[in-house]
């Protein structure tokens, strides 16, 4: 029996090590049982996580962050971990990764407390997806957005009859001479002349309408 529940055990191991390296996105365990200079160290790493950490695979377990990324980085890798073991609970964090600060890449790390026999917290295990490409579009349409010379809004709505402003470029203060963001629907309406409210409501109800209706709206909490 005991020779059953061994092999059993061996299979699974090797089942999970094999799924594990498997997946295009990195995998990895730390543990901080006996940390470097309050370093956990790697004792678990797929070959995803070795392309993202600019390491042969294979090369990065007893390894920590401190010397594998700069310090900044390596910090702020660390008390994202601290944060996990000291409330026991796992968290999503977005985090920037890499050997050369001039071209890091942004990964979404859900990262969750690993517990020995005596449920006492060991380490921290963690899988992350790359988001880099999404950050970096997001931030071209900031940039867009900022720099139009058309004055553009950004509005947030629980429906037509909640509006207010999220975001507004440059080109909306110079046009009514003062911040909106935040602003109100009946904010808005004293800015906008009086033959104009009518058909600019109008015009701003089939925007949220339409938005709603592809789920492309942020509503107010």
């Amino acid at each position: 029996v005991e020779e059953r529940r061994v092999r059993g055990v061996t299979r699974s191991s090797r089942m999970l090590g094999e799924v594990v390296e498997a997946t295009d996105q990195p995998v990895f365990v730390k543990d901080y049982r006996d940390p470097v200079d309050g370093f956990g160290r790697y004792v678990l790493a797929n070959e995803a996580w070795s392309r993202t950490a600019s390491v042969d695979h294979g090369t990065g377990a007893g390894s920590t962050d401190a010397t594998l990324f700069p310090p900044a980085i390596a910090e702020a890798l660390r008390e994202a971990d601290q944060q996990v073991m000291s409330s026991h609970e796992a968290i999503t964090v977005e985090e920037k990764v890499g050997s050369d600060p001039r071209n890091l890449r942004t990964f979404l790390v859900t990262k969750f407390p690993l517990y020995d026999e005596d449920d006492e917290v060991w380490g921290v295990g963690g899988i992350a997806t790359d988001v880099t490409e999404t950050k970096r579009a997001e931030e071209r349409l900031v940039a867009v957005f900022a720099r139009s010379p058309m004055p553009t809004l950004r509005l947030s709505s629980g429906g037509p009859e909640r509006t207010r402003v999220v975001d507004a470029n440059d080109a909306v203060e110079r046009l009514f001479g003062v911040d909106i963001v935040g602003a109100s629907s009946e904010r808005l309406a004293t800015l906008v002349h009086p033959d104009d409210v009518t058909d600019t409501w109008a015009l701003t109800d089939s925007v949220i309408e339409a938005a709603m209706s592809t789920a492309q709206y942020v509503e107010d909490p």
